[in-house]
C-alpha cells in the first residue's frame, strides 16, 4: 500500500511555480508529483540537519504568526533565516 497523501496549499513566488510548471512539464507529471519526488529527499536530509541543532529563530520572531507568512516586512527576515539553513547545510 503506498503512503497517505495529504493536501497543501501555499503561496510561492511567480517564478517558482513558472519553474515547476516547466519541470513539471517535461517530466509528463503533475507539478504535486514533481515536487514531491524532487523535494522528498531535500526535504528529509534538511529536517535531519536542522534536528541537531537548537532552533535559529529569534525569540521574538518565533510568536509572531506574520513573520511566517512571505509577505510584505517579513520576506527579509524568511529569506535571512533560509541563508542560515544553508550555510548549516553546507558545514560552515
Amino acid at each position: 500500500m503506498s503512503e497517505k497523501l495529504v493536501r497543501m496549499s501555499f503561496t510561492v513566488p511567480a517564478q517558482f511555480r513558472d519553474d515547476l510548471s516547466y519541470i513539471s512539464s517535461r517530466m509528463g507529471v503533475s507539478k504535486s508529483a514533481a515536487l514531491s519526488t524532487l523535494m522528498a529527499e531535500t526535504l528529509t536530509d534538511i529536517r535531519s540537519l536542522l534536528e541537531q541543532f537548537p532552533d535559529i529563530r529569534s525569540d521574538q520572531q518565533i510568536d509572531d504568526p506574520a513573520v511566517r507568512r512571505f509577505r510584505d516586512s517579513s520576506v527579509t527576515y524568511i529569506n535571512e533565516t533560509a541563508e542560515r539553513v544553508s550555510q548549516l547545510l553546507k558545514g560552515q
